[in-house]
């Protein structure tokens, strides 16, 4: 891996805006960036490796806790002039621990996640979850899409 000295999305400069944790910005459009990003085989390896042990490599299988779950719900809830969220179906990509789906619910959601690594950690959660995209039926639709 090597750093990138420009936006992976619009070119722009950039600075480390984290740099303990490898987090960037661009000066231009202000996407906040890995840098360096790890490939699609070493997300493979860390993502695999830390589900093995979901509890113990919570940085990994899912940063959002119960309570920050709660207040994004609860903000993206208001953000939409929403009193709650019954009657919508939202979709999580990239469920994790699931804690912003159960958040979700609390609200009122139908909630369906898609998580390739915690697929069977969810699934004893009691949590509606598939691997990927394509494993959705194809006529399942949804109000809205979060991803965090």
């Amino acid at each position: 891996m090597s750093l990138r000295d420009s936006c992976p999305l619009c070119a722009g400069s950039v600075a480390a805006r984290w740099p303990r944790v490898e987090v960037w910005r661009c000066c231009s459009c202000g996407l906040l960036f890995r840098n360096p990003c790890p490939g699609a085989g070493e997300l493979e390896e860390l993502y695999s490796s830390s589900w093995s042990a979901p509890t113990a490599a919570k940085a990994q299988t899912g940063g959002t806790t119960g309570r920050l779950a709660r207040l994004y719900a609860a903000r993206l809830r208001r953000s939409a002039g929403l009193s709650s969220f019954e009657g919508l179906r939202i979709l999580e990509f990239g469920a994790g621990r699931g804690d912003m789906l159960s958040a979700l619910r609390e609200l009122g959601a139908d909630v369906c996640g898609i998580e390739p690594f915690g697929y069977e950690f969810l699934k004893d959660k009691g949590l509606p979850v598939f691997r990927s995209l394509r494993d959705l039926p194809s006529d399942m639709r949804f109000d809205g899409v979060v991803s965090i």
